[in-house]
């Protein structure tokens, strides 16, 4: 189930669940309220991920310009960053997964290759079904 209850999901993914629970144990009644905000702060800065993922393929600023707006005024970004369901932070952390992966190859380095290997681990821990997209 969502945080809020209303929408069944098809598992535990264990980020979600924990930001949900410590929401839940922060701020009480204002649970829902606080989880709507972090979903929201997740999809704004997945929406900077695409921005620099665009500008560092294209080398164009008008690019990532364009690939961020195309993110962050889509219907399914807006819907599902009020839908109460993990899939925002799984969308930021799939993105950073992306960036991290470009960052890696550009310049291979063992710091590179260490953020690289947490983002993945985090992406996982996001939706565990993200494994299927990992590999």
């Amino acid at each position: 189930m969502t945080f809020d209850g209303t929408r069944a999901t098809n598992g535990i993914h264990p980020l979600w669940q924990v930001s949900a629970a410590g929401g839940a144990w922060m701020a009480g009644a204002a649970a829902r309220t606080l989880m709507l905000l972090l979903a929201s702060i997740f999809d704004t800065v997945t929406a900077v991920l695409v921005f620099l993922i665009a500008r560092r393929i294209t080398g164009k600023e008008s690019a990532g310009l364009l690939g961020a707006a195309s993110y962050g005024l889509g219907y399914h970004s807006v819907v599902f960053s009020l839908n109460g369901s993990d899939t925002t932070i799984s969308a930021f952390f799939f993105t950073a997964f992306t960036l991290a992966f470009f960052m890696m190859v550009e310049s291979s380095g063992w710091r590179r290759t260490v953020v690289f290997g947490i983002v993945g681990g985090l992406t996982f821990l996001a939706r565990t079904d993200n494994a299927v997209l990992l590999f």
